[in-house]
């Protein structure tokens, strides 16, 4: 009930306001057309002040009208959010999870869940909220959206997109999303067909010898991801995020690659260098006041000791250092 009377309040505050204008200006004519000159009409001169404080109070509905938010929701959840001196982070869960092979989901077996658990079994982070979430959530609500599905995502139009705009203008806005594997938007999950269908834009990215894999969100944030080429490197951080790293620095194999010059990325591990130009597996990319946290790197978890299958701690530990740190300075929690 109160989301609706945010939503509704403005037309309401307008209608108000013109309600009482024209009402006022209504009786004011009929008293002048219906003056015959007699005393008894003469009294129209008392209503001067009434009507004087009615157009007084339309003309302040009107302005109250006129400075209400186009979008309430939004503006009260960023509002909200700005001055809440607690970190939620959402989850997304709304597309059925297949173990059996990767249908629904791309270069991690990890489902939400286990995600929700594990953040709960170890959040050392004071002032932490983590829930799952849809993507009919209010986005505005989060300081930081994760989708664990990898390289896919899930929207009702193909065409629109609608859900990834609401993304969009949610990182703008100063959210953090975080993208856990694979080219991020590579496909979209359809609830009608039950399924995944790419949604990517094969080519060649011109200036880079590397055939490239463009998506609806890389496009739109202006770099691309490279085709699979494996490298197995030894974990290094780049300068700005040396604090991060450990004693042990375990070896991570990278398939995927973003070329870094001229696209604004801010590579977390060190880049790497291939016939002369810096490639990262792992960046953050600046969109308005947020950023998007892209992770290309396949991330497994089983008994087998597979790729990264020791790295789902660590890595939600870096997920939530980086988060915070982004969000530290707006939120004022140093």
């Amino acid at each position: 009930m109160i989301t609706i009377l945010k939503e509704q309040l403005k037309p309401i505050l307008f209608t108000l306001s013109g309600a009482i204008f024209s009402g006022t200006i209504s009786d004011i004519i009929v008293r002048v057309a219906t003056f015959d000159g007699s005393l008894e009409s003469i009294t129209l001169l008392k209503f001067v002040p009434i009507y004087l404080i009615l157009m007084i109070i339309s003309l302040l509905v009107g302005w109250i009208a006129h400075k209400y938010p186009n979008e309430p929701i939004k503006y009260f959840s960023l509002r909200g959010r700005d001055k809440k001196q607690t970190i939620k982070i959402g989850i997304f869960n709304d597309i059925p999870w297949t173990r059996d092979d990767d249908e629904n989901h791309s270069w991690n077996n990890i489902e939400p869940v286990e995600w929700l658990e594990k953040y709960t079994q170890n959040n050392r982070a004071e002032r932490l909220s983590v829930q799952m979430i849809n993507i009919h959530t209010n986005f505005y609500d989060f300081d930081v959206l994760i989708n664990p599905y990898g390289g896919v995502y899930k929207d009702t139009d193909l065409d629109k997109r609608p859900v990834l705009n609401r993304i969009l203008d949610y990182v703008k806005t100063g959210g953090i999303y975080v993208n856990v594997s694979d080219t991020p938007f590579y496909y979209t999950f359809r609830e009608e067909l039950g399924y995944r269908v790419e949604s990517r834009v094969q080519g060649v990215y011109l200036g880079h010898q590397f055939p490239g894999q463009i998506t609806p969100l890389t496009s739109e944030l202006n770099f691309y991801c490279t085709q699979h080429i494996l490298q197995e490197i030894e974990e290094s951080f780049s300068p700005d995020y040396k604090c991060l790293e450990q004693i042990d620095k375990p070896s991570i194999e990278m398939l995927k690659f973003a070329p870094i010059d001229g696209t604004g990325i801010d590579s977390i591990y060190k880049p790497v260098n291939h016939e002369g130009n810096d490639y990262s597996s792992m960046f953050f990319v600046r969109y308005g006041n947020g950023q998007f946290l892209i992770s290309l790197l396949p991330f497994y978890l089983s008994q087998k000791n597979d790729i990264n299958s020791d790295y789902l701690e660590r890595w939600m530990d870096l997920i939530t250092k980086l988060s915070l740190s982004k969000l530290s300075t707006l939120k004022k929690l140093d």
